[in-house]
């Protein structure tokens, strides 16, 4: 048995939801757009959706539109995690939990 955990743990211990982790996750490997995120975390497109828009206001993700097939048609938005603001959104998530931890215990005692 492996005990290392999964990236989507990692992240999700550090303050992501699971879903959030695993939209995360699957922008690790490099750009996706909406539909290769619901295919690959089997999450439904509204779920998606929300989960995007808030990663995006945490400044874990950012977002561009491209066209698929050389200016024919609708564009799509692929997503892109980045990744340096996401683990400085993680550290201060920590140091935040950190301190409401110290402010509990000065509370109890």
């Amino acid at each position: 048995m492996n005990d290392t955990p999964t990236i989507i743990e990692l992240f999700h211990a550090v303050g992501f939801s699971v879903n959030e982790s695993m939209v995360l996750e699957c922008l690790k490997k490099g750009s996706a757009t909406q539909d290769d995120i619901q295919y690959t975390t089997n999450l439904c497109q509204c779920s998606i959706s929300q989960i995007l828009k808030g990663l995006i206001k945490k400044g874990c993700v950012e977002v561009y539109d491209t066209l698929i097939r050389e200016g024919r048609g609708r564009p799509k938005r692929i997503y892109n995690i980045l990744l340096v603001e996401t683990l400085n959104y993680a550290e201060k998530q920590i140091v935040d939990k950190s301190k409401d931890i110290e402010r509990l215990k000065e509370l109890a005692g």
